[in-house]
């Protein structure tokens, strides 16, 4: 449900709309009125509209000082704003405070209940288009570290062209000075365990500077930058460890010479 704000200072005016509309039919459960800028102001302020009618001029505050006060907030109302014939150029002013819509007095109820009924059609859509946007983003942020892992599992075991700089740019590591740190297992048995060994190396929080890792037939990669070296023995205890819980053993790890991020092997 929706909520509308009226604001113009004579009273029949205000009222009028407010009661010879079926707000209802447009899905409009409430509607504010205001007898000039200021209060308007407040109302806005206060309650939140979706949609906010403005008379161009008020007392105390003008539809535009209205709309210029509350600026571009993003929970602002759609604005649309009323004036006479004599007041268009505050009209086209207001259109470049990004308002939706303006009505020219005298005002007709079909063409107002016309108007707001656009007004929320155009903000249905705006919530359509930003909900698919977050779907959309979010599928991003599951799909990354699935596509990245790929992209280095190919670029290392030679299943797509050797683009160095492109790999680069896509961890965002170019210029980067980086080791590979492999892990495996003494017996050939145990590589159904791999899975779960990449997640006790993906949980590992002693590397903190940028690490990712892949799983490449037989044995995990992981990425470090050389500045991390320190950390690394460290990290291999952690990592057999963790997965010694889990009674995997038998783990073998080994560190590669360093080098740019786009030259590995």
């Amino acid at each position: 449900m929706w909520t509308l704000l009226i604001a113009d200072d004579e009273r029949t005016i205000r009222e009028g709309i407010a009661r010879s509309i079926n707000w209802k039919r447009l899905g409009i459960s409430r509607v504010f009125l205001a007898a000039d800028g200021q209060e308007a102001y407040t109302l806005i302020k206060k309650e939140r509209p979706d949609i906010a009618i403005l008379d161009i001029i008020m007392p105390e505050m003008t539809g535009l000082e209205v709309i210029s006060r509350i600026g571009k907030q993003s929970d602002r109302p759609q604005f649309v704003i009323l004036s006479g014939y004599g007041e268009f150029h505050y009209a086209q002013e207001a259109m470049r405070h990004e308002v939706r819509d303006y009505i020219l007095k005298p005002c007709d109820l079909e063409e107002i209940f016309t108007t707001i009924a656009r007004v929320i059609q155009q903000i249905e859509e705006q919530q359509s288009i930003a909900a698919q946007h977050a779907h959309l983003e979010s599928y991003v942020d599951l799909l990354e570290p699935r596509a990245q892992e790929q992209i280095l599992r190919d670029f290392i075991i030679g299943n797509s062209p050797k683009n160095g700089k492109l790999f680069a740019e896509v961890f965002q590591q170019a210029g980067k000075t980086v080791q590979l740190l492999l892990f495996s297992f003494s017996d050939p048995d145990h590589f159904s365990n791999l899975p779960t060994l990449k997640r006790c190396i993906d949980n590992d929080a002693v590397i903190t500077d940028w690490k990712f890792s892949a799983i490449l037939r037989d044995g995990i990669v992981l990425v470090f930058n050389v500045e991390a070296e320190s950390k690394v023995k460290a990290a291999v205890q952690e990592i057999c460890q963790a997965a010694a819980r889990l009674s995997i053993h038998g783990i073998r790890a080994a560190v590669s010479a360093e080098g740019p991020v786009e030259q590995l092997p």
